[in-house]
């Protein structure tokens, strides 16, 4: 029901199926040297053919740069993934790379550009999903300085494509609205425990503090319980129906769900359009669709191959 407390860069940048492992839960490789794997400096990592008939390359030196980074920061390794390095990271990586000119070729058609203020927004906005890790300030910078390539490139595909998104929303009718309500919640064990907040909050208790404090939802407990404003179908049945019942700054609950027993309150309400009808979710559209659409990718055979079935590149079979 909720994403973990390290999920926090989404890969809603990218459409489904495409949604490789390029967050930072996921941003842990072996440089190529280390795998055995030698390219020639000027061989490109791949060339993508586009429905334009222009041909771009993806170059090798920028896909080592980014891996070279990753594996620079044992301690973001260690952190992330306790030391455990997942496999076929390269082919990921490349595929994201892919995805990137892509929506260079959109932006290109649309004669858009992506501002550098819009980039800087995306690093620092990365930089703070790195500080989630580590409580020392000091090791924080150290490790974003490490993965610098890596965020770099981050922050450039995400600026890209929420340009694209807005581009594509500007495009659009009058999109329906619609009402969502705003929630936090405080997941405790048992019943009593539940009933124990309610009488706390009651009585004048801060309810940001103690979902810091008590609540067993670590992401959404870091955030003084906060669920932002969203669709309650997202929720599971027991706790969408209290949501859907109450009222604005009603405390809700116990709600007994799977995962324990919940306090609830609705913050309040955000209107907003329609699902599918949003800027990220156009943009997401509009690149799965081309690159469903390319006419050919040629990726580096010692890095893998292009499955044109699910447009991602896939690690060699002997990998």
């Amino acid at each position: 029901m909720w994403p973990s407390a390290l999920a926090f860069v989404a890969v809603k940048i990218f459409p489904a199926p495409h949604r490789v492992l390029i967050g930072l839960l996921a941003a842990i490789a072996v440089v190529a040297s280390a795998c055995g794997v030698t390219r020639g400096a000027g061989d490109p990592a791949a060339t993508v053919q586009l429905s334009t008939g222009d041909s771009v390359e993806v170059s090798s030196a920028e896909l080592d740069q980014i891996l070279v980074s990753i594996e620079s920061s044992p301690r973001f390794i260690e952190s992330a993934f306790s030391g455990t390095m997942p496999p076929g990271i390269e082919a990921q990586l490349l595929t994201t790379l892919v995805i990137e000119k892509v929506i260079d070729s959109l932006l290109s058609e649309e004669g858009a550009t992506t501002s550098d203020a819009s980039i800087e927004t995306e690093r620092l906005s990365l930089r703070g999903d790195v500080g989630r890790l580590f409580e020392d300030e000091a090791v924080t910078e150290e490790v974003v300085a490490e993965l610098d390539p890596y965020l770099a490139s981050l922050a450039r595909i995400r600026a890209k494509q929420a340009t694209l998104g807005e581009i594509l929303f500007a495009d659009q009718p009058e999109p329906e609205m619609v009402t969502l309500p705003c929630t936090s919640h405080i997941l405790v064990a048992t019943e009593t425990e539940a009933d124990d907040l309610i009488e706390q909050l009651s009585n004048g208790g801060d309810f940001a503090t103690l979902a810091t404090e008590l609540s067993l939802d670590p992401g959404s407990g870091a955030q003084g319980g906060s669920l932002g404003c969203s669709d309650p179908e997202r929720f599971v049945p027991e706790f969408r129906d209290a949501v859907l019942a109450g009222a604005e700054g009603e405390l809700l609950g116990p709600i007994e769900t799977q995962f324990g027993f919940h306090v609830i309150v609705i913050d309040g309400f955000e209107t907003s359009p329609a699902s599918g009808t949003d800027a990220s979710t156009l943009a997401s559209t509009r690149i799965g669709e081309t690159l469903n659409a390319l006419p050919a990718v040629e990726v580096n055979p010692q890095i893998g191959f292009w499955d044109t079935t699910r447009s991602v590149v896939v690690p060699p079979l002997d990998q």
